[in-house]
Order: structure tokens, then C-alpha cells, then sequence
């Protein structure tokens, strides 16, 4: 039976993609891992993200919804961490948006990055929708 996993697009304060290279795999990679019997797919999240990177306080928390992607991704923004090497995780280094990346990655962040424009975009309408209603 293979393992439910769960990764994330963490982002920092200084809008930058945090990636953890594994000791056991080329290349960066969103952190992540696989679930414990029982573990909700959030609190799932939260405890690798607590191991690998070493999160200590985060903003908003969402579900980037994105059908290709073979396990739930979570976007955490205003992430702030402080990493200590493990057996796992040998580094981890933060990206920014337009940094290369695997074409995976890439669909991933684009597909961040279109919603939060497409949403900024509602809020500015909302606002002009409401100072002319006033």
C-alpha cells in the first residue's frame, strides 16, 4: 500500500521560494513527505515542514487545487523557518519566482502566481465597487 504524501510552495516575507535538497536525490525540490496512519493531510503538512525546513511561523494557508499534481499541495506565504541539517534534508535555499526550475515546479508557481493576480484584481474591483456605492 503506498503512502498518501503532501507537499508545499512556501513562500517568505521576502517573496522568495523556500526548496529543500534531499541527501538521497538531485536536485530542489518542494518540501514535503508522506503521511502517518492517521495524520490529516494538514497536519501532516505542518510536521515536514517542521522537520525539513524547520518552520517556526507562517501567514495564510491554502490548497493550490491543480490537476496534474499527484499529491495535495499547500501554499504557505509569509513563511519564516530556521533550518538544521538532517539525514534527509542536506540544504535548503530559497528561489525567486522566475528562477529555472523543473517543468512541474514551473506550472506550479505560475499557477500561484495567475491567482493571486486574478484575486488582487477582485479586491481592487471590489474597492472601486464600494467607493462608488458610497
Amino acid at each position: 500500500m503506498r503512502t498518501e504524501s503532501v507537499q508545499a510552495l512556501v513562500i517568505t516575507p521576502a517573496d522568495r521560494i523556500v526548496m529543500v535538497r534531499h541527501s538521497y536525490m538531485p536536485g530542489w525540490h518542494f518540501p514535503g513527505g508522506g503521511l502517518r496512519r492517521g495524520e490529516t493531510r494538514e497536519d501532516g503538512i505542518l510536521r515536514e515542514l517542521r522537520e525539513e525546513i524547520g518552520l517556526t511561523r507562517w501567514g495564510e494557508v491554502s490548497q493550490l487545487e491543480l490537476h496534474a499534481l499527484a499529491s495535495p499541495l499547500f501554499v504557505f506565504t509569509q513563511a519564516e523557518y530556521h533550518f538544521r541539517p538532517s539525514l534527509e534534508i542536506d540544504r535548503v535555499a530559497e528561489f525567486a519566482f522566475d528562477a529555472p526550475m523543473r517543468p512541474g515546479q514551473r506550472a506550479i508557481v505560475d499557477r500561484w502566481r495567475t491567482l493571486q493576480a486574478t484575486r488582487a484584481r477582485r479586491t481592487a474591483d471590489e474597492c472601486v465597487d464600494f467607493n462608488r456605492a458610497g
